[in-house]
């Protein structure tokens, strides 16, 4: 009987073990292409730096014109939130461009779009408004 108990426990422990791990969610803003394009476009350490700074301003304020115009309610909200968001993007973008080569701009223009269409507000999908920004 211990025998038994000890090659049950045995063989729980080996298939917990031998379980391949749960890879964590990405964030709704991380799509394939968005990576792709991202890894295409090779920045060096300070362009690294500077995008991090830059992508992170831009979709706390994506997420805040979200947040402030759904909270007032209204019509056509959708409308109101593409709108509030074009500025965001602009800033990001000019921000970018300041520090790319020539080569990297057209790739940059590339991962933009992927990024935008990534994280474009769906006020009818399932994925929550509030989860575009939100840090891992």
């Amino acid at each position: 009987m211990i025998r038994l108990m000890l090659f049950l426990t045995l063989s729980t422990l080996s298939l917990i073990g031998s379980a391949a791990p749960a890879t964590p969610p990405t964030p709704a803003w991380m799509s394939e292409a968005v990576v792709e394009s991202l890894i295409a476009l090779q920045l060096n350490d300070s362009q690294k730096a500077i995008f991090r700074q830059a992508l992170a301003v831009c979709l706390n304020d994506i997420q805040a014109n979200v947040h402030k115009i759904t909270k007032r309610g209204g019509f056509d909200q959708a409308r109101k939130i593409k709108r509030a968001n074009k500025r965001p993007w602009r800033i990001f973008k000019q921000t970018m461009m300041s520090n790319l080569t020539d080569a990297q701009k057209p790739l940059f223009d590339a991962y933009l779009e992927h990024q935008k269409a990534a994280i474009a507000i769906n006020l009818n999908g399932d994925t929550p408004m509030h989860a575009i920004g939100d840090k891992q």
